[in-house]
């Protein structure tokens, strides 16, 4: 099946004095797909405030909210979602820290609102002078559109697409993976290990479950010609029947 998802939009960041600044942003988003059912029309709009702590660190504060609403075809009425965050981040000679926290409220049209907690982790830390370890845990709120949008440009990372039958309910996805690279003058290496779990409030539809690695390498051979490799597993398992 095909799934297309096409966004646009503007961005507008505004200096705040010389250590603020606001960045605004709005976005229409619409998903066409083949087959999948879950062809839907979805509006955006957020503010990010942030804060520069100093050269290396900064701290902002993020408010989204988005409104989504799916095809007369599809028979779900779709959801408004809406998140509030506290975002860190800092970067360090030898790796960097990037952390997220805060809480996401979806409220469906039946009058059924959910609010779950939302937070990310990242921690990158260089091994040497040509590797690095990178570790990251997270939750949020996602939906099947998010989570094929999330998983386009490589096979195995959080939130990429899935063998299962795709659901419009919206669901609470945690992650969490491991990733360590490689970089020579020629020869470049990585290895990714992810795990993924999809948590459904609706109880007919059951929770999913994705492990995933990866093996990946590749060889410049001049500076206009290179070839890569790569080894992929992937298992999806649920306990719905269909």
């Amino acid at each position: 099946e095909d799934v297309n998802y096409l966004t646009t939009g503007p961005t507008l960041t505004l200096p705040l004095g010389g250590r603020n600044e606001l960045e605004v942003s709005g976005t229409y988003s619409d998903v066409n797909s083949s087959g999948a059912g879950f062809d839907s029309t979805r509006y955006m709009g957020s503010a990010n405030v942030r804060r520069r702590l100093s050269d290396r660190r900064t701290l902002g504060l993020l408010y989204s909210f988005t409104k989504i609403d799916y095809d007369d075809s599809v028979g779900f009425d779709g959801y408004d979602r809406s998140i509030a965050s506290v975002h860190f981040e800092s970067v360090a000679r030898r790796g960097a820290t990037v952390a997220e926290i805060g809480v996401s409220k979806v409220s469906q049209a039946a009058g059924n609102d959910e609010t779950s907690p939302l937070f990310q982790l990242t921690i990158t830390r260089r091994l040497g002078a040509r590797s690095a370890l990178a570790f990251m845990v997270s939750s949020a709120s996602s939906d099947a559109s998010d989570a094929f949008r999330d998983g386009i440009g490589g096979a195995i990372t959080p939130g990429g697409d899935a063998v299962l039958p795709l659901s419009v309910e919206p669901f609470v996805v945690d992650s969490s993976s491991l990733e360590w690279t490689h970089g020579a003058s020629r020869f470049s290496t990585q290895v990714t290990a992810l795990y993924e779990r999809e948590r459904y409030s609706e109880q007919a539809v059951a929770d999913r479950e994705r492990t995933g690695a990866s093996v990946s390498g590749s060889y410049r051979w001049s500076s206009r010609s290179e070839s890569a490799a790569s080894i992929d597993f992937e298992r999806n398992t649920s306990a719905d029947p269909a």
